[in-house]
């Protein structure tokens, strides 16, 4: 069950991000500039601070992956797809 908690919360970061870019396009391309352009320049302006959220969220779940003692287990999967699912969306 934990698995799945860390997968619901990814499905919101990472749509969050995407809506993010998406939205930031489609500024652009009300000032004029052509759909594939308008997708780059939302695409390179959003990814610095994706990044960083991203990044931060990572090693704030770091010491959740590290838990010792009474319900660890639970905490340490939470955690380890937590983070492993934050690293592949940032990559894909």
């Amino acid at each position: 069950i934990y698995m799945q908690i860390a997968l619901i919360m990814l499905m919101g970061l990472l749509a969050k991000n995407a809506i993010l870019i998406v939205e930031f396009a489609l500024d652009r391309r009300k000032q004029g500039m052509s759909i594939s352009w308008a997708a780059v320049l939302g695409a390179a302006a959003r990814l610095r601070p994706i990044l960083m959220t991203s990044l931060a969220m990572i090693v704030g779940l770091i010491p959740l992956m590290l838990a010792m003692g009474v319900g660890a287990h639970g905490n340490r999967t939470l955690g380890a797809s937590a983070i492993g699912g934050m690293l592949i969306g940032m990559i894909f």
